[in-house]
């Protein structure tokens, strides 16, 4: 039997088996870091379409499941840490430069 490539959750926090598999593997400290990005999210957007891709390793918050056009935000654990993106994040006001940029975007505006 093929594996869905995603797996949808439309019920809120409270239904966590998925994103609970995508981060098992990792460090309990990043565990730790990865559950406490979802509960921000959640308290942010309490009705977010959460979106847990097995194959990339990766979890999508939206406001639907369509990973760019109503995705807004993705996390990824690795060993280490966890990467927290945003799809459009290079549109985000950031007059105190604390966000990282990409080199492309950064060599492209100069």
């Amino acid at each position: 039997m093929v594996e869905p490539a995603s797996m949808i959750n439309n019920d809120g926090p409270a239904e966590d088996a998925a994103f609970e598999q995508l981060i098992a593997g990792n460090s309990p400290d990043v565990q730790e870091l990865a559950r406490a990005v979802r509960s921000l999210v959640y308290d942010v957007l309490p009705r977010t379409v959460e979106v847990v891709w097995p194959k990339q390793g990766s979890v999508g918050w939206g406001t639907g499941p369509k990973k760019f056009s109503e995705q807004f935000a993705y996390l990824m654990p690795v060993k280490a840490h966890v990467t927290l993106g945003f799809y459009r994040g290079g549109e985000l006001s950031d007059p105190q430069g604390l966000l990282p940029r990409r080199a492309a975007a950064r060599s492209a505006g100069s």
